[in-house]
């Protein structure tokens, strides 16, 4: 083998023998000639397959490696070491080594394999792979792939061969025809989204943990480049590609997959570090059956989602919506059927999958209960439509156009789509289309009180997969029938001691009832007798007893109830009852043709009477099985919200009688008509009867609780007049009235039952204050009262005080506090309002008003008023006297009825009392250091003692504003008038509140500040006694004599409630007097200072007059009082 090279390394440091100690260790200082690694040689071996060293070489150790192997040879791996050293023969210049060494002969080899993420082997697992052949060993299944999803292909390539291998190559072929019609999978897949999928980084890992790196072709994403892999190593990649929305039926598409590469052959290359690539021979690769190893493939189906759906229902079912052969909404509501009807059933047969179905069969299945009531004879498909073709099948129309066969194998058996065998046949039920069959039979005579009768269908179809047909998942369906039969109860209602009539069919002849009358605390019993008149069983019955409100209020009120227990039926069956409230009695069950007597009971109340005719009415209700009755009604509803909507459209320009018309008709038929045709129900069928006794049978194993909840899924019987039935009885009674009046300032008493309890207090009024009467008629009996006359008198004090024209009773409409509305008007001059009664109208103090009714425990409120006028006096005890008169209804010794006076009692007659207010309003004023006086009703007692004030001091005047009277004193205004003199010395600032202010008095209640000056102030009110401290500010000025008695006095007004002026008196004033000091100056005479001022007021003169003036002038001004004095205490002698 030429072209080996090999390289020779030191293995150690080598020095010369003479710088080596006998120990073998080196000289110091010396240094070696060869170091170890260094490469001494290479050698290349030549045609023969030798090759030797051409360079003399030292004594030592060396390491001998390949480092090229021979051309298409395989390098080898092994290191060898070689010693030189002195031989036994030392007159030798050279000595020589001798290696041998074998090389392997390359091999390079790949393999590739292909397979889609849902092919499987033939037990549906994944398919079993070699990893020392890197191909497939199991037969591939081929997946089938949904439109519009991605089919992910793994691939594996790896390196068979024993050498290394580069620039490998992979393509991926999707444009390879398959073996259906030359389909590709090309034209089915959208080729945009077709590539290898690349790792972010570039690089592959493979089996063995190397990493290679990939790059994508240029030209194509399905062409991926790997730089290398290693012997014995895979590595594994991924295409993926998305199918094209909406396709199907494509079968064994082909996707391919090739592989090439190059390895290193050891030759010659120009540049000697660079590798010679040459290429694979991939021809050659193939395995036992001449099956290219570089080449591998995988099929995909697309047949199409196989499914089929069937709907079957019965014509009268209903709350579905069908669109395009599938329910679209809601859900299926049975319906109802009677005797000899046909039933047509409807099949609806639809490939709701992708792909093409044949060899459907349909086979459709009457209940053991369905067919035990049908005439058998009459059942099977219907094709009235159809043809007929040369093969005895039946040519049928989809709704899409298409034309496909049905062939009838029995009665109830039907194959459709089942001439063609081959994949593309055209006798198919294709994607999205549907066929409609029919089936009908006839239900026999006398059935009724049947339910959930089912007929079920059942369809089961083949499709091609690509591999084979296969069979579709079967699908059914089923809708079910109600014959209930005909529902219809009736009720009969008669008191005990009614009388005049016999019960015929269910029922009393209302007219021929002669009522009975009950006294005080008897007892009325009714006898109510239910009927089931129709074919249909009934269930959940329950009577309602309603008493009118006459009745209800006659009859002790726990006293009135059903009477719970198990009756027994005409037919000799039990019926247990209920008692839900006192007058509902509940009612399990009552079969057709049968009857029951129930009873209610009730009590008379001992204080009840003059009440005729009283009614007391029964109504049945009862529920029967008629179907889905919850769906039912939800769907009722919504057509009927539906159809008043379009109703109110087209009738939006009817009058209003063809409205009403309208509306009737529609109430007339969702009740299926409130009046019962008179028509003979046919006798029942044995099955019928045998139903109606195992519905006994089997509701007598339910509990009460058990029963109601189940019979709330029943339907209510339509509502008919025969339903309902009354009865009358009649009640004597007693009247009672009462009458009560106040005054609306009156306090102390509460209003109880009609009359006032307690002790009035009067209330005060004031000028221009209105005086309100409330006089509060009750009726306190059992009877209604008419002719209400109400008397008022006035005595001749009220009268007097009272504004003439002022004076008014309430007349009109009055309300009463049940609510009833009853009329009020003036008593007529000569209307007799009694038994031995005059005329009221005639004493010129009353007035005089009729009410025409009050209704039995009602009352009624009206008024009597009048304005006080401006300057009455003040007065208490004024009284009003109302009086009252009434009628009742009563019934004479004959039956007849007739209006009776009710018997006068003290209850019948009221009075109430008022007193006059006025106001008396007081000023008290004092100096905040005057002293030895007390405020006591508004005013000071006691001699009052000036304070004295000095220069620069605030002097505080206290005004106090009280009212002792039993008015209030409006917009009071307090008026400050101080003495020249006080002014002179005094700066008086004003009140020490501002106008707006609120202020507090002495019962600690708000009084507003209407306005505020200097030296006036008015206050919104003060209520009677109450009082209220005002401020006055005034500040001493500088530089003052010594003066005293400086007066200041306060003046206050007011006005009554009406405006007019509160009279003055000698109280609504007052004053007070301040003493001033000057001020003292130090080395001043005190007896000079004494002499500047004049005694008496103190004031200071302000010239020079002597003091011999002044004194002489007091002096004078004594003699002439004490000469007044004499005069006046002989005046009074005299």
């Amino acid at each position: 083998m030429s072209g080996a090279v090999f390289s020779v390394t030191a293995a150690q440091d080598i020095y010369a023998p003479w710088d080596v100690k006998e120990d073998g260790t080196p000289a110091s200082d010396t240094k070696p000639l060869v170091t170890k690694g260094e490469v001494v040689d290479k050698i290349t071996t030549g045609e023969d397959g030798k090759g030797e060293s051409n360079k003399s070489l030292y004594i030592g150790k060396y390491i001998v490696e390949e480092i090229k192997g021979a051309w298409n040879h395989i390098k080898g791996d092994t290191i060898y070491e070689a010693e030189l050293h002195y031989g036994l023969d030392s007159s030798k210049e050279l000595i020589s080594y001798q290696l041998k060494v074998n090389n392997l002969l390359m091999h390079p080899s790949l393999a590739v394999s292909k397979l889609a993420d849902k092919t499987t082997n033939e037990e549906k697992k994944a398919v079993a792979f070699d990893e020392k052949t890197g191909r497939y060993i199991e037969k591939k299944v081929t997946g089938r792939y949904k439109a519009g999803e991605f089919v992910d292909y793994t691939i594996r390539v790896t390196n068979t061969g024993n050498v290394s291998l580069y620039n490998i190559k992979v393509t991926d072929d999707m444009d390879c025809k398959g073996e259906f019609d030359g389909q590709t999978l090309s034209k089915y897949a959208d080729m945009e989204t077709a590539a290898f999928v690349l790792p972010e980084s570039g690089y592959f890992v493979t089996k063995s943990g190397d990493k290679v790196y990939a790059q994508m072709s240029t030209s194509s994403n399905l062409v991926l480049n790997l730089h290398h892999l290693a012997i014995a190593d895979s590595v594994e990649m991924h295409v993926k590609v998305k199918l094209k929305e909406a396709v199907k039926d494509a079968w064994k598409l082909k996707n391919e997959v090739r592989v090439q590469a190059q390895y290193d052959d050891n030759g010659q290359e120009d540049d000697a570090d660079k590798p010679h690539l040459v290429d694979v021979p991939v021809k050659d690769l193939v395995d036992g059956e001449n099956n290219s190893l570089v080449v591998d493939w995988d099929y995909i189906n697309i047949p199409g989602i196989p499914e089929e759906k069937v709907i079957k229902t019965a014509d009268r079912t209903t709350g579905i919506q069908i669109e395009n052969g599938e329910i679209t909404s809601g859900s299926k509501i049975p319906g109802i059927y009677n005797a000899k009807e046909k039933v047509k059933f409807s099949i609806v047969v639809k490939n709701s999958g992708e792909a093409a179905l044949k060899r459907i069969t349909v086979k459709d299945a009457l209940s053991d209960e369905l067919k035990a009531v049908s005439d058998m004879e009459s059942a099977g498909f219907v094709f009235d439509d159809a043809t007929v073709d040369k093969d005895s099948f039946y040519v049928l129309t989809t709704a899409k156009g298409k034309k496909i066969t049905a062939k009838v194998i029995d009665k109830n058996t039907v194959i459709l789509c089942n001439t063609g065998e081959d994949g593309s046949g055209t006798d198919r039920l294709f994607a999205d289309d549907y066929i409609t069959l029919n089936y009908s039979v006839n239900l026999l005579p006398g059935t009724a009180n049947l339910y959930d009768l089912s007929n079920k269908v059942y369809v089961n179809g083949w499709y091609f997969n690509g591999n084979e047909d296969e069979e579709v998942p079967g699908e059914d369906d089923e809708d079910i029938i109600e014959v209930p039969g005909i529902p219809e109860g009736r009720t009969a209602k008669l008191a005990d001691k009614t009388t005049g009539v016999v019960l015929k069919e269910g029922r009393y002849d209302a007219g021929a009832k002669i009522s009975g009358v009950y006294e005080n605390e008897n007892e009325v019993t009714y006898k109510i007798t239910v009927s089931n008149t129709g074919s249909a069983n009934l269930y959940d019955l329950r009577l309602t007893d309603v008493l009118s409100k006459e009745l209800e209020e006659a009859l002790e009120k726990d006293s009135v109830s059903f009477i719970e227990q198990v009756y027994t039926s005409k037919d000799n069956r039990k019926v247990r009852t209920n008692l839900e409230e006192s007058q509902k009695l509940w009612m399990d069950f009552l079969a057709a043709g049968d009857a029951v007597d129930v009873y209610l009971k009730g009590k008379v109340r001992i204080d009840v009477g003059n009440l005729f005719s009283l009614e007391n009415i029964v109504n049945l209700t009862a529920r029967y099985k008629k179907g889905d009755e919850k769906a039912r009604k939800e769907q009722e509803e919504t057509e009927k919200e539906e159809a008043s909507t379009e109703k109110k459209e087209e009738t939006s320009k009817d009058d209003e009688a063809e409205k009403e018309e309208d509306k009737k008709d529609d109430q007339k038929d969702d009740q299926e008509g409130t009046k019962v045709p008179k028509k003979e129900l046919e006798p029942l069928s044995k099955e019928s009867k045998k139903a109606i006794e195992e519905a006994y049978e089997a509701i007598q194993k339910l509990t009460v609780e058990e029963l109601k909840e189940e019979s709330k899924q029943y339907a209510e019987i339509p509502v008919t007049e025969l339903m309902q039935d009354e009865d009358y009885i009649n009640i004597p009674g007693t009247p009672l009235a009462k009458i009560a009046k106040l005054a609306d300032k009156t306090q102390g008493v509460t209003l109880v039952k009609g009359r006032y309890e307690g002790q009035k207090e009067e209330g005060i009024y004031e000028y221009g204050d209105t005086v309100d009467y409330t006089i509060t008629l009750t009726n306190a009996g059992t009877a209604d009262l008419y002719n209400l006359l109400v008397d008022d008198t006035l005595d001749k004090k009220l009268l007097s005080v009272l504004k003439s024209d002022s004076i008014t009773i309430t007349t009109g409409q009055v309300t009463t506090k049940m609510g009833d509305t009853i009329q009020v008007r003036t008593a007529e001059k000569d209307e007799d309002i009694g038994k031995d009664s005059e005329s009221i109208t005639k004493q010129s103090e009353s007035r005089s008003v009729v009410l025409d009714h009050l209704k039995s425990g009602d009352s009624v409120a009206i008024h009597l008023k009048g304005i006080i006028q401006s300057g009455a006096n003040r007065d208490t005890g004024l009284n009003n006297m109302v009086h009252l008169v009434a009628q009742y209804k009563t019934v004479n010794e004959n039956g007849e009825n007739e209006e009776n006076y009710v018997e006068d009692t003290p209850e019948m007659t009221d009075n109430d009392t008022v007193g006059i207010g006025t106001p008396d309003i007081l000023a008290a004023k004092k100096a905040d250091k005057t002293k030895n006086v007390i405020l006591e009703n508004g005013r000071y007692t006691g001699k009052k003692k000036y304070g004295t004030y000095k220069e620069g001091e605030e002097v505080q005047f206290i005004l106090t504003v009280t009212n002792v009277g039993n008015g209030t004193a409006n917009h009071v205004k307090v008026t400050e008038e101080p003495s020249a003199e006080l002014k002179k010395y005094v700066q008086m600032k004003g009140f020490a509140n501002k106008a707006g202010d609120v202020i507090r008095t002495k019962k600690g209640k708000e009084l507003h500040i209407e306005t505020s000056k200097k030296r006036e102030l008015c206050l919104k009110k003060i209520e009677a006694e109450d009082a209220v401290e005002l401020i006055y500010i005034g500040k001493v000025k500088k530089d003052i004599p010594s003066i005293k008695f400086l007066k200041n006095e306060v003046v206050i007004t007011g006005q009554n409630k009406d405006g007019s002026k509160i009279p003055t008196t000698s109280k609504m004033s007052d004053y007070d007097k301040i003493n001033l000091k000057e001020k003292e100056i130090k080395n001043q005479n005190p007896k000079k200072n004494r002499e500047t001022g004049t005694k008496g007021n103190g004031a200071k003169t302000g010239d020079n007059t002597p003091v011999l003036m002044y004194s002489f002038l007091s002096v004078a001004a004594i003699l002439a009082l004490s000469v007044l004095i004499s005069y006046k205490n002989k005046k009074r002698k005299n």
